[in-house]
């Protein structure tokens, strides 16, 4: 008996598929904004995560939804995804989630990114490329991260990443 195979790769026919109503993206982004500003003391504004090709939905079409309804922050996994995300003209403040490496930092200086800085490792490595994009554009150095403090896994111990930070 001959059995067939078909590599799943060239499959002709899809087995799973998700169709997205961008207009209802936009609506409920929409609520959502008018919730948050009603119920909360300061809103800072909505931060959709639009990280692994916003789940597969497509990051890029997902963020032009957002940015038409005057979405103003993004939250993405890493690097990549902001780089992605500014060389498309998008101008929102944009947080990394994942622990970022050192090797990322002239990108995410580069592009203005909002790391989450977990080591001292990576948190002198973005001071230093601050220092050197500073000397370059001979402009005021600002850089803005997102400090994660431990529970012994992906962060540091408590108040570790600071301390390096700030003595």
């Amino acid at each position: 008996m001959a059995v067939k195979t078909q590599h799943i790769g060239t499959a002709r026919e899809h087995w799973a598929w998700v169709d997205i109503d961008l207009d209802a993206l936009a609506a409920n982004f929409a609520e959502l904004k008018k919730l948050a500003a009603r119920n909360m003391a300061y809103n800072a504004g909505l931060m959709p995560v639009i990280k692994a090709d916003a789940y597969g939905h497509g990051m890029l079409e997902t963020a032009q939804c957002l940015d038409a309804q005057g979405c103003r922050l993004f939250a993405v996994s890493n690097a990549f995804e902001g780089v992605t995300l500014r060389r498309h003209g998008f101008k929102q403040k944009i947080l990394l989630f994942e622990s970022t490496l050192p090797q990322d930092a002239p990108d995410i200086v580069e592009n203005q990114l909002t790391p989450t800085v977990c080591t001292p490792d990576l948190a002198q490595a973005i001071d230093a490329q601050a220092d050197v994009a500073a000397a370059d554009d001979q402009q005021a150095r600002a850089l803005e991260c997102s400090g994660k403090e431990g529970h012994g896994k992906a962060g540091q111990n408590r108040g570790s990443v600071y301390e390096s930070v700030f003595t």
